[in-house]
């Protein structure tokens, strides 16, 4: 199992440009971070993840610091309309499987 200092935190800017940090959040091993955010104006918001660095243990074979880490900032407009979602494909009617397996099989 792998031992990774994972102090993760953000900086929310609404548009009136004041910043807010929410955090700290951990991650899972593949560096995965999920929270949700209900901004309270319209307007363009930004995001930038911020991890101050740590120490890793990778079952003993790979062990180190790993130096502090800032995202480019994301922006995000936030509007009073919500925006359409894709209409997607419909659910196959018959049983699924590969597209080619009947090709591996001979059976084309």
């Amino acid at each position: 199992m792998a031992t990774i200092t994972k102090i993760w935190t953000i900086t929310v800017t609404n548009l009136t440009a004041i910043s807010k940090t929410i955090g700290p959040y951990d991650t899972d091993s593949t560096g995965y971070l999920f929270t949700t955010i209900v901004p309270d104006q319209t307007g363009i918001w930004k995001f930038q993840a911020h991890y101050p660095g740590g120490y890793v243990n990778f079952l003993g074979a790979l062990n180190g610091s790993v130096p502090p880490a800032v995202t480019n900032v994301f922006s995000l407009t936030v509007q009073d309309d919500p925006v359409p979602t894709y209409p997607g494909a419909p659910l196959p009617s018959e049983y699924w499987e590969f597209p080619n397996l009947r090709r591996k099989q001979g059976m084309e």
